[in-house]
């Protein structure tokens, strides 16, 4: 039965191999052009800017707005007039203009020139990365908040803050007057020679007072120094001055102004309630903080100092930035996403990498408790192939509103909105997009773990699937495990307390669903129904646990037939031949059985060889790992 398995996964790895060999290299004439993607791929098939996101699922995704030049942060008005033109929300632009979108999505300007420089190289080099950032609304008073950096007479940039008077609650489409805080960071340049993103970031209205953000300025000694308004959250009126109940008094600003002091680069900012959060870019680590008065956060231009006074510690770090949080109550989202921070992930503004791809993540928070009560999830993924960053993770009306930084692959910027729709979800699931075996390998796995013909370690137990299943079967819907899930729950402590539901979820739960339950919340938590576990917490998301789960379980080998374009296919061989061997997406299902009449006759040599490697280097793996412990 062994040498039958082989043989048939043999076959089927070599018939592959043929395949993708003579599709690529052995026809000849007009359909070989069909078959091979070329050079430039992009402009092989009509782009669909779709492609380039992936969701979670249950959500669409449409753009809901368009024609901006690198869009840098959106604030949505909370009671907007009803007439067609009246404004809906804000988005800033990096070069220094503010535009209102309105209820039939006519794009405006608000304002313009708000910078007195343009950058000697442009974006994506970081030179480029000053300019106009964040924006902040006050309804009562219809004040509009912008931050940004201009450039003093003595050649450094400086930052800054501007208000703009418009319509209390609706605001309009134009404001009537504005006033400039510049006395309030004069005394701090915000970088030295040329410019530096670590400039002013967002803003916040709270209790009628304003809340700001300010990098560091690339002078991490400065985040220590009260009299320096750089490293700062910084508070005052919404007129610009000092309050006189902030935590350090001084007749001197801006020590008079400072809020909490030890940041790096504090590029989100969320007032929620009477509490306030803060995203600080680190060096090589980020953190989520929740910001209090008169805090110090340590930072000294070291990552020891930015892992300091964290919620979450990002490590390695991966650029976070703007925040928005969905309260308890709130219809936008499902329930689910009550009480959850949706954080952007910005990504690398000037290169394109695919490994760190820009995202936005759910933190579900409990602010009764003060504490994450899970682990950061992505909610959304750029998986496009052009440069891009996100912005702008801002919770509108009807869904969760972003921008990108970057012109897409049409030469459009714009506003996206992501919405639940269940019925109409969409194309690109994030899920779908992820390599389980990258994740597994990413996360250490293979360093204990052996999976398949994987090259890996033996100090955990083998994870073939078969055994693997039968290994659960046995143990999962035995009376002993049912015993031992009574005795956990009677444990009042951490983390069996929080995953009590889901011990539950795997008992309640049937075939294949069970296993595959269990398997997932052993990898996001190892103890949470073994208290002896020695398996390490790996800090794995829940979106990538489930996935880990679904590859150890699933067989990869034909199930139910997948009919496409007359052909009856596995979706599962399809799925795994492609982690395999990456055929090309565009390579159609007709073709390449085409080829493999023409060329299976070739490989029949090549089959004999291919099965003795085989059964030589899988009982060599089976010796090796007889011996493990029978857990997983």
């Amino acid at each position: 039965m062994k040498i039958s398995l082989c043989l048939l996964k043999s076959v089927t790895v070599f018939a592959i191999f043929m395949v993708i060999l003579l599709s690529s290299s052995c026809l000849g004439g007009p359909e070989n052009s069909e078959l091979v993607e070329p050079k430039n791929s992009e402009d092989a098939t009509e782009y669909d800017w779709r492609t380039d996101w992936a969701l979670i699922e249950g959500f669409s995704l449409e753009m809901d707005s368009q024609g901006f030049s690198f869009p840098t942060a959106l604030a949505f008005i909370q009671e907007p007039g009803n007439l067609p033109k009246d404004p809906l929300y804000f988005v800033t632009e990096l070069r220094g203009k503010i535009k209102i979108v309105t209820n039939d999505r006519t794009v405006l300007t608000f304002a313009d020139n708000l910078l007195n420089f343009l950058p000697e190289e442009e974006l994506p080099s970081l030179i480029g990365v000053v300019g106009l950032i964040g924006i902040c609304l006050d309804p009562a008073h219809g004040y509009v908040f912008a931050t940004f950096a201009y450039q003093s007479p003595d050649g450094y940039f400086r930052n800054n803050v501007v208000r703009f008077d418009s319509e209390p609650g609706t605001f309009s489409s134009n404001y009537t007057s504005q006033i400039v805080f510049t006395d309030v960071f004069s005394g701090s340049q915000s970088a030295f020679g040329n410019a530096s993103g670590h400039q002013i970031g967002p803003c916040q209205v709270k209790d009628d007072l304003l809340y700001v953000s300010v990098g560091d300025g690339d002078q991490p000694h400065k985040a220590q120094q009260l009299d320096s308004a750089l490293g700062k959250i910084l508070r005052m009126t919404l007129d610009g001055k000092p309050v006189e109940s902030n935590p350090f008094q001084s007749e001197e600003a801006p020590t008079n102004y400072v809020w909490a002091y030890g940041l790096r680069n504090p590029f989100g900012l969320k007032a929620v309630g009477e509490k306030l959060f803060a995203a600080d870019n680190g060096i090589d680590v980020d953190r989520f903080v929740e910001v209090n008065e008169g805090g110090d956060y340590f930072f000294d231009g070291t990552d020891y100092s930015i892992s300091a006074n964290t919620i979450f510690l990002f490590n390695p770090a991966r650029g976070v930035s703007q925040v928005d949080f969905n309260p308890k109550g709130s219809t936008v989202l499902p329930k689910r996403f009550e009480e959850s921070f949706f954080l952007v992930i910005s990504g690398k503004a000037e290169i394109h990498d695919p490994d760190e791809p820009p995202e936005i993540v759910i933190l579900r928070y409990s602010l009764a408790q003060d504490r994450l009560v899970k682990l950061p999830e992505t909610f959304l993924r750029y998986v496009g192939s052009n440069l891009q960053a996100l912005t702008g993770a801002t919770i509108g009306h009807d869904g969760l509103y972003f921008a990108g930084l970057y012109p897409n692959r049409d030469g459009l910027s714009g506003v996206f909105r992501v919405s639940f729709n269940p019925q109409q979800s969409h194309g690109t699931i994030l899920a779908e997009t992820i390599n389980p075996e990258k994740v597994m390998r990413n996360n250490g796995c293979f360093g204990c773990h052996t999976v398949e013909d994987n090259i890996g370690g033996n100090a955990g137990p083998l994870l073939d699937r078969k055994p693997l299943i039968q290994r659960l079967e046995q143990r999962l819907n035995s009376d002993e495990y049912v015993q031992s899930i009574s005795e956990i729950d009677s444990l009042d402590r951490e983390p069996f307390n929080e995953f009590h539901a889901a011990r539950q979820e795997v008992l309640e739960a049937v075939g294949q669903e069970k296993i595959e339950t269990w398997i997932k919340y052993r990898v996001l938590e190892p103890r949470f129904d073994n208290s002896d576990a020695i398996m390490p917490n790996l800090g794995v998301s829940d979106t990538d646990a489930r996935l880990i789960a679904e590859y150890l379980v699933s067989e990869y080998v034909p199930t139910e037939p997948l009919a496409t374009e007359g052909i009856v296919v596995s979706q599962g061989l399809v799925y795994r031949t492609m982690v395999l061997l990456r055929i090309p997406d565009r390579i159609r299902i007709r073709h390449l059985l085409f080829s493999f009449a023409g060329g299976l006759s070739a490989g029949v040599v090549g089959v004999s060889i291919v099965l003795w490697g085989a059964i030589k280097i899988r009982t060599r793996l089976r010796e090796r790992n007889s011996d493990g412990p029978d857990e997983f």
